[in-house]
């Protein structure tokens, strides 16, 4: 995993005992009582499949089901599971590779809510000359090793009957480099996910999507998870928080356009972006979301997996069924 000052900082202060990053101090689970609304940390990076929890804030359905949603950046999926590991953040997202690194890593944790899907908001683009997966042979690739987006570009070779050494990789450290390696012609293609994907597409003419999540349904997807101490010590909280996100994506479904300028208040991204990417993801309410954990997500989890131990990824014995639990989605729901 990529090295950044955040993940060294965090490193640092775990090893010294020197004390942590300031903003992991204190973390607000624990200080909530007396039957104000319990706040919660959720670590929210640029991707648009997170934002309904900033509509949440935004519209206060997060107050209206008793938590405060604290959201909180974080740089990386691996400073992501050092925080979960230590008890400094109670909650956070999850893909499948990562959960397999959590569990990996004996990170505690349950699995209680299933967000959705991208359908092309993670996707390969190409520029001129390269029409197709084949045509990637001997190109320049840049991607974020370890993440979804190196697991789409294996399934899409693998498809195309290729394989990760028939190209030359630019590790990069975010997704946001990746589209911008491209876009200034540092490579000949990079996997990426919205909205880096739309301003490449927007930035050169030539560029076109050549995979994209949807070719491959299921392979990429987020999930919330909790620490199975929060889960048991603010069980109501974590149906709060469950409802807060129905609630929210509701919301962005019925008024998309008031909804963007709440998520632009909350953070980097722009109208004219979530504009063109919110209809690159399937977002799930929580009756869906529980619908999908019912019936889908241990069996495409496992599949999943099956794959990764084949290119020889997968890392430990990961049990998905172990850590799904719909208890609090449940209730959620009723």
């Amino acid at each position: 995993m990529r090295r950044s000052f955040l993940k060294s900082s965090l490193a640092f202060a775990l090893a010294s005992g020197s004390g942590l990053p300031s903003w992991l101090l204190g973390t607000p689970e624990a200080r909530a009582q007396g039957g104000k609304p319990v706040a919660v940390t959720v670590p929210i990076g640029d991707w648009i499949g997170y934002t309904p929890w900033y509509v949440a804030k935004e519209r206060g359905f997060d107050v209206a089901n008793g938590v405060s949603i604290i959201p909180i950046r974080i740089a990386t999926s691996a400073d992501v599971t050092a925080a979960l590991s230590t008890g400094q953040i109670s909650s956070a997202h999850t893909n499948i590779p990562a959960t397999t690194q959590r569990q990996a890593a004996g990170v505690d944790f349950k699995l209680v809510l299933f967000m959705g899907l991208s359908v092309t908001g993670d996707a390969l683009i190409a520029g001129k000359g390269i029409n197709s997966i084949k045509d990637l042979t001997g190109k320049r690739i840049a991607l974020v090793r370890d993440s979804q987006r190196e697991y789409l570009l294996r399934l899409a070779l693998k498809n195309a009957g290729m394989a990760m050494n028939n190209l030359t990789i630019l590790d990069v450290n975010s997704d946001e480099l990746a589209g911008l390696a491209f876009s200034t012609g540092r490579v000949d293609a990079a996997v990426t996910y919205e909205p880096y994907i739309s301003r490449s597409l927007a930035h050169n003419p030539d560029a076109k999507r050549i995979a994209s999540a949807g070719d491959f349904p299921g392979s990429v997807s987020d999930s919330w998870i909790v620490s199975t101490k929060f889960l048991k010590d603010y069980p109501d909280a974590v149906v709060g928080m469950i409802r807060a996100w129905d609630a929210a994506v509701k919301y962005i479904n019925e008024n998309p356009e008031d909804a963007f300028q709440a998520i632009v208040k909350r953070s980097a991204m722009k109208i004219d972006d979530l504009r063109s990417s919110y209809a690159t993801i399937k977002l799930y309410r929580a009756a869906e979301g529980r619908s999908f954990m019912e019936k889908q997500l241990v069996p495409m989890a496992n599949e999943i997996t099956g794959i990764m131990r084949e290119f020889g990824t997968l890392r430990g014995s990961p049990d998905f069924q172990a850590i799904v639990d719909l208890g609090p989605i449940t209730r959620a729901t009723q």
